[in-house]
């Protein structure tokens, strides 16, 4: 095969570093690939008509992605809890986005927003403004700590009155992705539950640190699930293995480990 110019090749290389959804190599036993593979492709297409999707369904219609570089975690919860209660009509009237026309009556807004969500109550647990310090730089500069932890994120739902049963990454590799597995296999048929998974991306060859996404189906024949990146500035949805995922998960924030969420109403 004929090799491309120098300016070609140069060209090629640096669309292929802006390209969106890039992923880095990371080592799977004797040899360094990427682990990644994007839903959108004919390959993640196929795993997605094959696998179990009862959880994608629900989950699709009411997916945010996340409004700043720190609401991953803020992002999860919102699409959690609209794919739990809105077509069960349990979402309260969204007082902010509501508009009282000129004849007095009022159109109302009932959906969970980004916008919104975080009030006086989650205060108690994570100052809004340290969450996202692009909120308020100069409050940032004396006390950086962005995001939420895995507890943090179950405490704001427990808050809106869901039930949570947060799960710590900390078994070996080969009984954590037994475990997860199981889990996943389970809570994706579910009906009237949520899977939310806390990670560090760049385990498994993506740009981002500490991170939250929902988890919306599950392929057998490649043990693999479908991540609905809540990234979507840097990252279409994708699907990842099991394995790489629970190592991206069997790491620690802070002093505790990261894991996952199973939420229901």
């Amino acid at each position: 095969m004929k090799q491309l110019p120098l300016v070609s090749r140069l060209y090629y290389k640096l669309f292929e570093r802006e390209r969106y959804g890039k992923y880095k190599k990371v080592k799977d036993r004797w040899r360094e690939q990427i682990v990644i593979t994007n839903w959108n492709t004919e390959e993640g297409r196929k795993r997605l008509m094959r696998s179990r999707n009862g959880a994608f369904f629900r989950i699709a219609h009411h997916y945010q992605p996340q409004i700043n570089p720190f609401y991953c975690s803020i992002a999860c919860i919102v699409t959690t809890l609209n794919s739990l209660r809105l077509a069960k009509g349990k979402v309260p009237d969204q007082k902010g986005f509501n508009f009282t026309k000129p004849d007095g009556s009022v159109m109302k807004y009932c959906l969970y927003s980004q916008l919104t969500v975080l009030n006086k109550e989650t205060d108690k647990i994570k100052v809004k403004e340290v969450i996202a310090p692009s909120i308020n730089p100069k409050k940032a500069a004396t006390n950086f700590n962005p995001g939420l932890c895995l507890k943090e994120v179950a405490d704001i739902l427990k808050l809106y009155d869901a039930k949570v049963k947060p799960v710590m990454a900390e078994y070996t590799l080969q009984e954590g992705c037994h475990v997860f597995r199981t889990v996943a296999k389970s809570i994706l048929q579910h009906p009237e539950k949520i899977l939310i998974c806390n990670f560090f991306g760049r385990v498994k060859g993506m740009s981002s640190g500490g991170h939250y996404s929902v988890i919306g189906a599950y392929d057998e024949e490649t043990d693999s699930v479908l991540v609905m990146d809540t990234a979507a500035h840097k990252n279409p949805w994708y699907w990842v293995a099991v394995k790489h995922l629970y190592k991206a998960m069997h790491t620690k924030d802070g002093k505790n480990y990261r894991g996952w969420i199973v939420v229901s109403d």
